[in-house]
């Protein structure tokens, strides 16, 4: 899929960085295979886009939707009335479920588990968006690198955890501040692969421009790269919260046999 993008990729002059190539792209090309999945995805296509709307209007099907359409306002009123209903009871679950006497303790346990996480995302950000730069502008970098990066994003951090676990419980360390590196492992991987596609999509004529005008070191960061990949990054970060916020439940709470670690936070709340 990485390979098959670079076609859309903007470009108006002659590009000076080499196309990435992909074996497993090379082989569904030149494959039978291949040529059968072209050819099923081309008539499915043509079957969606132009066949179906054939029969719909030659059975005259819009007319029905035409008389259903007067009563648009009952189906709109009937599915906000479902939707309300159902967060109502699901509200209700939810405040049963809740332990009463921890409400005073809450903003702080929130504050605490909101601090580490942001504390990941911005280490994140500050080490693996160079990383990702670095990575970007080599081609063969990105050749080797991309793949793993993204089979390493799809891995549960929690797979990571017993090593980690291990390692605190042997040398007897502080789970306070290794919940941040915890933490890290579901969020870098997002922050890195967008940062390399930013870097890669670069279109070369942007590239030569900076060259031109001899930027370097913070000039080359400020006016050209990060106004430039930006864009990427919030993709990243949107991304990572996510991963940020599964992981940091898992990331307080560490258990290595009989002893048991867990940290002020939203997962002292889930333990309770």
């Amino acid at each position: 899929m990485v390979r098959y993008t670079s076609r859309f990729k903007y470009e108006d002059v002659s590009a000076n960085k080499t196309e990435g190539s992909s074996w497993f792209y090379n082989c569904l090309s030149y494959s039978h295979l291949g040529s059968m999945l072209s050819a099923a995805l081309r008539m499915l296509a043509d079957l969606w886009l132009f066949k179906l709307p054939q029969i719909w209007y030659g059975l005259r099907l819009h007319k029905l939707f035409r008389i259903t359409a007067k009563a648009n306002w009952l189906w709109r009123s009937t599915w906000y009335l479902a939707v309300v209903m159902t967060c109502a009871w699901f509200g209700y679950q939810l405040w049963e479920y809740f332990p009463k006497q921890y409400f005073a303790m809450m903003p702080e346990w929130m504050l605490l588990t909101t601090a580490r996480v942001v504390a990941a995302m911005v280490l994140s950000i500050v080490i693996f968006t160079p990383l990702g730069v670095w990575i970007g502008m080599n081609p063969r970098l990105v050749k080797f690198f991309q793949p793993i990066i993204q089979i390493l994003a799809a891995i549960p951090p929690n797979i990571f955890y017993p090593l980690i676990a291990a390692f605190i419980a042997v040398y007897h360390q502080d789970l306070g501040w290794w919940a941040i590196p915890m933490i890290m492992i579901g969020t870098q991987w997002y922050v890195l692969f967008n940062v390399i596609a930013g870097v890669t999509a670069i279109p070369s004529q942007i590239t030569e421009v900076s060259e031109t005008f001899g930027l370097r070191s913070f000039k080359w960061w400020r006016y050209y790269m990060l106004p430039a990949i930006f864009p990427y990054i919030v993709t990243g970060i949107i991304s990572a919260a996510g991963g940020a916020w599964n992981s940091a439940i898992a990331a307080e709470v560490i258990q290595w046999g009989p002893p048991r670690s867990v940290l002020p936070g939203w997962a002292l709340l889930f333990q309770s």
